[in-house]
């Protein structure tokens, strides 16, 4: 059973293309201490949903989802007052998981992992404060060890060097 939330909570707004075509959606949610807008954005011609999202008072918040043509999951993520939290998965079109990726306050930290499209590992990588800060370990798409990169990072400026894969 679905509800029309509008009809309870807010305004709901739908905006087309030049072709007629739905461009997005929009749910209007007002209360006394927050305005909160549920969008859903649409591919023009195809009609497939292609991201959703949650705004309250002007930033992000909750879950952050995209979408392939095909309609297939390509992003998924949390905000929390406009900035990217906790884990942000990417996914093939396939629907096989490409990323996992770890964020503090819109910042990647902690391990960052990306695989084949068979599951197995491609590389593991370590960031702090959107820096990658640690030896990148690189996996054949057998899961064997292939080899890994050192990374000494020197910030002179805005230059970031990198010295090289050993």
């Amino acid at each position: 059973m679905s509800r029309d939330l509008s009809r309870r909570y807010g305004l709901k707004a739908k905006y087309h293309y030049a072709s007629g075509f739905l461009e997005k959606e929009n749910l209007y949610i007002f209360k006394k201490c927050a305005s909160i807008i549920i969008e859903k954005w649409y591919c023009n011609k195809s009609g497939v949903l292609r991201c959703e999202s949650t705004n309250k008072n002007g930033m992000k918040t909750g879950k952050e989802r995209s979408y392939y043509n095909s309609g297939n999951l390509e992003t998924e993520a949390v905000c929390i007052d406009g900035l990217k939290e906790g884990k942000k998965f990417l996914y093939y079109n396939s629907g096989s998981l490409e990323g996992e990726f770890n964020f503090a306050k819109g910042e990647k930290n902690g391990i960052q992992r990306y695989f084949y499209r068979n599951g197995i590992p491609t590389r593991e990588e370590r960031y702090a404060s959107d820096l990658c800060v640690s030896v990148t370990v690189l996996y054949n798409n057998d899961g064997s060890y292939l080899d890994y990169a050192v990374w000494s990072l020197k910030i002179i400026g805005l230059h970031i060097l990198n010295h090289g894969f050993k």
